[in-house]
């Protein structure tokens, strides 16, 4: 016989859980492994992969961020919209988000690009005298010095999807970098002091 840890009541050697309290008793003594002791730190493939998206995200934020401030809008021509299938959190599918392909001119060049927008009552094309259907007319912004980076600003009847949950996504996307930049300095000290 011996004591509980917990409640200090008498419980057999061979009980893993005290009846009483139910207050686990000595591990050890059974062979479990305490996942407490000790993380695996992360490998070689975790670290690039996480420096990747780091990249990515950087790369970005910083192409959003120098098209909302040093871009130029021109008029486009939306030649294709896909209803896309994102998933919601109740694996329904939101029918008001379009893919949209559109074509516009800079620099005496056509650039093709494409973006999301949702339209509330589906994307509606109107049709022509001649039955065939008339290419909706979009803002889109493009950088002058890299024309081929461009995202769409607005179509008639949509709205854009740069925010989510009500913060830009440039803003999220900086507060999110400087998180993960804040929880990597703590780590290495941590690391540095043991």
């Amino acid at each position: 016989m011996r004591v509980c840890t917990n409640c200090n009541q008498t419980v057999e050697e061979s009980v893993k859980f005290c009846p009483r309290c139910g207050g686990p008793q000595d591990a050890a003594m059974y062979g479990i492994r305490d996942y407490t002791a000790k993380r695996r730190p992360i490998g070689v493939f975790g670290k690039v992969t996480l420096c990747l998206l780091g990249l990515g995200m950087v790369f970005q934020s910083v192409r959003s961020i120098l098209l909302k401030n040093f871009g130029v809008t021109t008029p486009a021509v939306v030649y294709r919209a896909e209803q896309q299938e994102k998933r919601d959190v109740d694996d329904r599918s939101d029918p008001t988000r379009f893919e949209l392909s559109y074509r516009y001119k800079a620099e005496g060049e056509t650039y093709e690009g494409s973006g999301t927008m949702y339209f509330e009552y589906g994307y509606v094309t109107e049709m022509g005298t001649d039955g065939k259907p008339i290419p909706k007319t979009a803002v889109v912004r493009y950088l002058p010095s890299i024309p081929s980076w461009s995202e769409i600003v607005s179509v008639p009847g949509g709205r854009n999807s740069s925010y989510t949950m009500g913060i830009p996504n440039d803003t999220l996307i900086v507060v999110i970098l400087a998180l993960v930049f804040a929880a990597v300095l703590i780590h290495h000290r941590i690391v540095r002091r043991k």
